[in-house]
């Protein structure tokens, strides 16, 4: 799903109302669209880390896909069946967002759903929802109450944006399809700034082919000083989606360490041009197929600290060679990769999942990029971890050969020192 993004609304406390006579509606929905668009024009380039949690609720009752009214009395009976938790970087402009997994050097991919491919996920909270409830002039837009909220003004307006000017779009099985919305959002009446942002989708609002009933986004904008300017972002985003299973998918996502790039750096989204300071080395290469590998995992995670995006070390656990007899690469070379997945499963028993993709070689004089199968007929560890507290899952069970997934029964178990095998494609 594009342009989406979610906040765990705020829940006001102490709240009493504004004199009607003492706010100027019109007035002040001019200031918010100024300070709207003196945001999006003066927008830097910058990066945020962002932390991303995710739950699932069941249905309490089983029922065929459809769409129907989720009464207040079936959302209370829901359990919840599993979490995870992400974490990737996003780099901002005016008119893009681009998204990598935490650490990566480069930015990969405008689209958040081609890096993060399972659950629920979001995107465009920073300036696209901006500019379109606030500065074409496409939506409607009216004036609903005023309040007052330990001790700040602030006034709440309430906008529709009609299919035929929306630019919300989702993935359906026919590919991309756009969706209108409505929501709310409220202002503070004597700084004119963005507080929170309110988008909704129901049933009636999202094409048929999409495979959810109803999304409600809550951003939470806060003040960030970058380059000595003043800038309203997002600080959490909270998504609710309502699928036609009557499963509930809760999204939390929240950002951290927001920078500008400094003049004296480069933001890429591209390949960066290698330093003459050091040494040349070859474009990465790709191995032949049909080579046999067993990779024993070095880093230590478990899922008591670990996030998915996280970078996974490991080293070739013996020497490899060519279909020649060639040595390609000695026992101990050193395989990067990422942790894909942290799932943790709560019902009908508790348990752990881990997803790993190993991506790339290093040796002295050049990389290679992996292209792996996993082979499932591989021992879990070769360092005292025993079977009954991590178990690798058959490739079957989740579809992707690429992958590896470990299933560990508790948040103690770690990865440090498994062993997986693979044969190049």
């Amino acid at each position: 799903m594009r342009q989406i993004r979610t906040v765990v609304s705020i829940i006001f406390s102490f709240v009493c109302c504004v004199p009607a006579q003492s706010i100027d509606p019109q007035a002040l929905l001019d200031e918010i669209r100024t300070h709207v668009a003196e945001t999006v024009r003066k927008a830097p380039r910058y990066t945020c880390t962002e932390l991303i949690e995710r739950s699932w609720l069941d249905n309490p009752k089983v029922q065929p896909p459809s769409c129907g009214t989720d009464r207040p009395r079936d959302q209370a009976h829901r359990k919840l069946m599993r979490t995870d938790r992400l974490r990737l970087d996003v780099a901002v402009g005016s008119d893009e967002e681009m998204f990598s997994w935490h650490g990566e050097k480069r930015f990969q991919t405008e689209e958040i759903d081609k890096l993060v491919t399972r659950g629920p996920i979001s995107s465009g909270t920073y300036y696209s929802f901006l500019t379109s409830v606030f500065l074409t002039g496409e939506a409607k837009i009216d004036y609903r109450d005023s309040r007052t909220v330990q001790g700040r003004a602030l006034a709440v307006f309430g906008y529709s944006l009609p299919l035929a000017n929306s630019k919300f779009e989702t993935r359906t099985d026919s590919g991309e399809a756009v969706m209108g919305y409505h929501g709310e959002f409220t202002v503070d009446v004597n700084t004119h700034s963005l507080v929170q942002l309110t988008i909704i989708s129901n049933e009636d609002e999202i094409p048929q082919s999409a495979h959810f009933c109803s999304v409600q986004i809550t951003a939470t904008y806060g003040t960030v000083v970058l380059n000595a300017t003043e800038f309203q972002l997002p600080s959490d985003v909270a998504m609710d989606l309502l699928d036609k299973n009557r499963e509930l998918k809760k999204t939390v996502t929240r950002y951290q360490g927001c920078h500008e790039f400094a003049a004296e750096s480069t933001l890429r989204f591209d390949a960066a041009p290698s330093s003459s300071a050091e040494p040349a080395r070859q474009t990465a290469k790709t191995l032949p197929g049909g080579l046999l590998l067993r990779i024993r995992i070095t880093s230590k995670i478990n899922p008591a600290a670990a996030w998915a995006g996280d970078p996974v070390s490991g080293e070739l656990a013996d020497d490899m060679f060519d279909a020649h007899g060639s040595l390609i690469a000695p026992k101990g070379s050193p395989v990067s990769g990422r942790l894909l997945g942290l799932e943790n499963v709560l019902f009908p028993s508790p348990y752990y999942l881990a997803t790993v993709r190993f991506q790339e070689l290093k040796l002295t004089d050049a990389d290679y990029t992996l292209n792996l199968r996993f082979l499932f007929d591989t021992v879990p560890s070769e360092s005292g971890l025993i079977p009954r507290r991590m178990q690798l899952e058959t490739p079957a069970i989740f579809g992707d050969s690429a992958e590896c997934r470990f299933r560990l029964l508790d948040n103690q178990a770690n990865l440090k020192g498994a062993i997986t095998r693979w044969v190049t494609n």
